[in-house]
Formats: structure tokens, sequence, C-alpha cells
């Protein structure tokens, strides 16, 4: 498989910074390959989730780039903007542009600023977000469909692939555990 990223769109998404450049262009690395099969197996080609993707891509090829890099300490106050407005609109759907106009940084930038401060990306922090507020109704009965509702997902479905991708076990698998156990939500370990 391949994928063929036009470079004004790198560019816009990092203004003011080189194109990443591997030298002799291929590459082992885990982290590029795990955000290139992100990319082609992303399912929504736009949106938050794509642009979020293709930033994570952005920074793989960064991390082994030989261009060379400006080091500045991360804007910790507009990360924290935007990741107040990410907890605050769990159930909507969030852009980039948002967060940008929240943060008062590029999406480049706050990208950046926002893995280094908080270890994630704004999509992933903001999915994890969800998930873990999805848990939380699961484990104190709601049912599943109300749930993937009321958290944001489109269906039960939607819900069901992302909590397992992130968890390793379906909704219903882990309701089931923690009823089996009389175990709380906050028993289990992410």
């Amino acid at each position: 498989r391949a994928i063929t990223l036009p470079p004004e769109l790198i560019a816009a998404l990092r203004p003011g910074t080189p194109l990443p450049h591997l030298t002799g262009g291929v590459s082992r690395d885990a982290r590029l390959r795990t955000a290139l099969l992100a990319i082609m197996e992303g399912g929504d080609a736009e949106g938050f989730g794509a642009e979020s993707r293709l930033l994570d891509l952005l920074h793989a090829l960064d991390a082994l780039s030989d261009a060379a890099e400006t080091a500045r300490a991360p804007a910790a106050e507009a990360v924290e903007r935007a990741r107040r407005h990410l907890t605050d609109r769990m159930e909507d759907r969030v852009s980039l542009s948002e967060l940008e106009a929240v943060s008062g940084l590029d999406r480049w930038q706050l990208s950046r600023d926002f893995r280094t401060l908080l270890g994630t990306s704004p999509y992933r922090y903001w999915q994890m977000r969800r998930l873990e507020r999805a848990r939380d109704r699961i484990a104190s009965g709601d049912a599943l469909a109300e749930t993937a509702y009321a958290c944001g997902f489109s269906d039960q479905a939607h819900l069901t692939r992302q909590f397992r991708q992130a968890f390793g076990l379906t909704p219903r698998a882990w309701q089931m555990l923690i009823s089996d156990a009389g175990m709380p939500s906050r028993t289990i370990v992410q």
C-alpha cells in the first residue's frame, strides 16, 4: 500500500517548519509504521480524527527527520485552554480549527505542545475522555445504545469499535466482567 501527501498539505499544517526528510527515504521505525497504518485504516477521511492521524504521522516523521529542529518551551496555558475545551465538549464534534481559536496556537504547534505536555494528541485525549465516561455509564447500568449517544458516539457499533480498540474488550464483555466480579468501574486498568 502507498500514501501520497502533497507537500503543500504538510506545509499548511506546519507553518514555518521545513518539510521532514528521511535520509535514504526508507525507515522501519515502529512509530512511523503505526502512524501510516492509522491513516490507511482510519475510517473517516475528514474531520478531527483524520487531521489528528495526519499530525501523528508528521510527528513520527519529525522524530526521524534529519532536519534541524528549533527548541522552545511548550505553551502550557494554551494547551490547558484546549484541554478544558475538549473536556467541556466531549459529546460534540470538535475540530482542530476550534482548538486553534481556543488555544491561540496553530494546529501543528498545538498538537506538538499537547503531546509534549499531556503525552497524547488532542484527538486521542478527547476520545479517551469520552470512552472513560462511557465506561462509567456502563458500570452504573446504563444501556449500551443510550450510553453511546450520551457520550457522543454515532451509534452503539461506533462505541464498541472504539471501546475494544482502547480497552481490549467490548463494552458488553466489560459490563459482564465487572458485574460478575462485583467490581466498580475504576478497578479496570487502562
